[in-house]
């Protein structure tokens, strides 16, 4: 395409040249010539621009669909959606595994902390400590020694 523009510049300038009683030295010729390629490439590159802003936004909406998908399927399975801004997944297919993997995860963790509970509490324990025989102590009476 860009040859046929090439010999019809070249034809045209020579025809006006002819008429005109001038004629062109090889480095103007290619100089015209180069001025057109560039003037086509340009244009070139301006359409090309709004096709990548579409591809911008395309991958967008893909994205937001996805995570719609993902919030969804998290609300199914009982999960917080929350989790959908953690979790990153590039297709549909994908989330089943990770929520899988996930799942799987959390049973594991509430296991250890079921196992865990028969040790006594390491750090810092928050309010007063509860009696072990289930009376109220008040705390003006133990501290006065009563």
């Amino acid at each position: 395409m860009g040859n046929k523009d090439e010999n019809t510049t070249l034809q045209e300038e020579q025809q006006t040249a002819e008429t005109a009683g001038k004629t062109f030295t090889q480095e103007e010729v290619n100089a015209i010539v180069q001025k057109r390629l560039e003037r086509e490439r340009s244009k070139q590159g301006a359409d090309e621009k709004p096709a990548a802003e579409e591809t911008d936004r395309e991958q967008e909406l893909n994205q937001r669909e996805l995570n719609i998908k993902l919030k969804e399927t998290l609300l199914a399975k009982g999960m917080p959606i929350d989790l959908a801004d953690i979790l990153r997944v590039s297709d549909e297919k994908d989330i089943e595994p990770v929520l899988t993997r996930l799942g799987d995860y959390a049973k594991s963790v509430n296991k250890e902390n079921n196992d865990n509970k028969d040790n006594k509490p390491t750090g810092f324990q928050l309010g007063a400590p509860t009696p072990k025989n289930n009376e109220q102590v008040d705390p003006y009476r133990k501290a006065m020694g009563l």
